[in-house]
């Protein structure tokens, strides 16, 4: 019997859970100025593709506003991103065959390492602010699931350990690349 492929399992389940969860979300009723549970679970799950979201006009609370085509593109990005984190654990250990351009690894990394920026600032505004969007979906979560207080701590941990992963994997990776290059260049 073959490996597991993460590259095919991880995208896959996480558009299914993603759809679940907006699912709910739509159908749960919840008070004007916050959002629904459904959206509070989804977004902690999928805390970088939310934060692409916002190039094209979303924000850390919805998704864009366009009928259909915001959630296509959220379910999209959803399923690209855990290819993409499935694809990194399949190679783990792995030679590549050969080596990635370091202008693609510097790119590509810089984003990353700007998602995990943000993610960190969106943290830092609901521990500054708990009034804001983390506490709305506390006291929704609380009303409809009859959870306990400890949810939104854990929400704000979810998007620091999101912030915190991005910003150091991004950040080793682009210092493997610099000593890679003062090394090549000495």
């Amino acid at each position: 019997m073959g490996k597991l492929k993460l590259a095919i399992v991880l995208p896959i389940a996480q558009i299914l859970i993603a759809s679940i969860l907006l699912l709910w979300a739509d159908r749960a009723p919840y008070p004007p100025l916050s959002f629904p549970a459904g959206w509070f679970f989804c977004r902690l799950l999928n805390a970088p593709v939310v934060v692409l979201m916002f190039l094209f006009g979303g924000n850390w609370n919805y998704l864009p506003e366009i009928p259909f085509v915001g959630r296509g593109i959220f379910l999209i990005s959803v399923g690209l991103f855990w290819y993409l984190v499935g694809r990194l654990l399949d190679r783990r250990g792995a030679k590549p065959a050969k080596e990635p351009r370091v202008v693609t690894v510097v790119a590509t990394q810089s984003v990353v390492l700007v998602a995990g920026v943000l993610l960190l600032l969106i943290a830092w505004r609901d521990v500054s602010y708990p009034e804001t969007s983390f506490r709305r979906a506390f006291l929704d979560v609380v009303r409809i699931v009859g959870a306990t207080p400890v949810l939104g701590l854990i929400g704000t941990f979810l998007t620091l350990a999101w912030s915190f992963g991005l910003i150091f994997f991004s950040g080793r990776s682009l210092v493997r690349i610099i000593r890679r290059g003062v090394a090549g260049s000495g």
